[in-house]
């Protein structure tokens, strides 16, 4: 699909980046920001393909300042327990868009990013998957159950592996 300056009609763009004062939630943030530039007319343009790319860019600053977890390391703990974004969620009481939206990009809130905690150790996703069983099959839970188990022992084992100095 051709690109064109909505201005002018040039067609031609140059990629600038420019850093940008944004507020997100309650931190004031500097964030660079990816555009496209009209090369007639200086007209900026988000990334056409991309449009919530610079939005993207903001939350990840804001969840690296807070020491947050990135979208990718929420999507890795669930693939970790062979679950489902909708199973994942149930567990979590959160709705399936809302997991969705988060591994897309979306910033979670304080409530999530605990429970997102919790679950990234296995120890703490069996306390939740312990609480409620009655989400799953009995088979998914044998299986889930055993998976923990062998991941609760990697988990310590790794502990003991790294000594304090």
């Amino acid at each position: 699909m051709e690109r064109m300056c909505y201005e002018c009609g040039n067609d031609s763009f140059k990629e600038i980046n420019v850093l940008k004062s944004v507020k997100v939630k309650e931190l004031e943030l500097e964030v660079e920001h990816r555009y496209f530039e009209c090369s007639n007319c200086g007209e900026r343009y988000a990334d056409f393909d991309r449009p919530n790319e610079n939005l993207i860019r903001n939350y990840n600053e804001y969840r690296q300042r807070k020491n947050w977890l990135m979208p990718e390391k929420i999507r890795d703990i669930r693939k970790k327990y062979h679950l489902s974004q909708k199973e994942y969620a149930s567990l979590l009481g959160i709705s399936y868009s809302t997991l969705s939206a988060i591994e897309n990009g979306s910033l979670q809130s304080k409530a999530h990013e605990s429970q997102f905690i919790l679950s990234q150790s296995a120890m703490g996703m069996k306390r939740l998957v312990s609480r409620n069983k009655e989400m799953f099959s009995a088979k998914k839970i044998a299986e889930l159950l055993s998976l923990l188990d062998r991941l609760i022992v990697e988990e310590y084992e790794k502990l003991g592996s790294e000594s304090v100095i």
